[in-house]
Order: structure tokens, then C-alpha cells, then sequence
């Protein structure tokens, strides 16, 4: 080794080459942000025991009948846990701390069992 200088040079260059080609040929992990959805969507969590009432108070009403409306599980469906909390996002609520029963109307949120009901009651002209 007779000029350590020259080889420094060229081990740095091959490192930053190599970073350089790595970051540039990672392939994007992370997922895109979901889309806010327009309609009546109801998350739930399949064991919770809030979620039971309102399903209940759904079927004895037949709320289906009368209002259109999505149902999403979300302790264990990923993507629409992510859904539900770019929603709860939209309507400026921690993320961190959002429990199910959980309403969108396509513009607010309503959470918990006796706001979901409420409104499922007036949107089919239950009194």
C-alpha cells in the first residue's frame, strides 16, 4: 500500500456509491394513506361487546333495510383499522385512542354505541 490516501478515496466512493444504488433501488414500503370513504360506514371490532348492542339494535330494527351503510371489522383487518384512523383523523380525534363502535356519516364521526344507535335510529325514523 503505497498511497493509503488513494485507497481511502476509493473505499469511501464505493460506500457512498453502494448507499446511493441501495436507497435508489429499495422498493417503497410504506402503504398510501386510505381513501376517506363518502358513505355511512360503521367500524367495529368482531369482540366488542358495544359493537354487539349496536349489530343487535341493526337486526331488531332492520336498519339494513333502511339505511345504506358499510360495516368494517377492524381489530383484525389492517387496512380498515388504517381506514378508520385516517377518519378519525379527518375529524381532528387522537388516533391512538379510538375505540369501536366508531360511525362516519361520510362528514363526522360519532363514537360509541349510543351515538351509533341514535343516528341509526333517526336515519331510519325510528323514535
Amino acid at each position: 500500500m503505497k498511497n493509503p490516501t488513494l485507497w481511502i478515496i476509493v473505499i469511501a466512493v464505493l460506500i457512498i456509491g453502494g448507499s446511493m444504488w441501495w436507497k435508489t433501488n429499495q422498493t417503497n414500503t410504506t402503504t398510501p394513506e386510505p381513501i376517506i370513504p363518502t358513505g355511512i360506514v360503521l367500524y367495529f371490532g368482531d369482540t366488542c361487546p358495544h359493537c354487539k348492542v349496536v349489530a343487535q339494535f341493526i337486526e331488531d330494527n332492520k336498519i339494513k333495510e333502511k339505511v345504506n351503510f358499510q360495516e368494517k371489522e377492524v381489530y383484525n383487518n389492517q387496512a380498515n383499522a388504517k381506514e378508520l384512523s385516517a377518519v378519525a383523523k379527518k375529524c381532528g380525534l387522537a388516533t391512538d385512542a379510538i375505540g369501536v363502535p366508531f360511525l362516519w356519516d361520510g362528514s363526522k364521526c360519532l363514537e360509541g354505541q349510543d351515538q351509533a344507535i341514535n343516528f341509526f335510529k333517526d336515519k331510519a325514523g325510528i323514535k
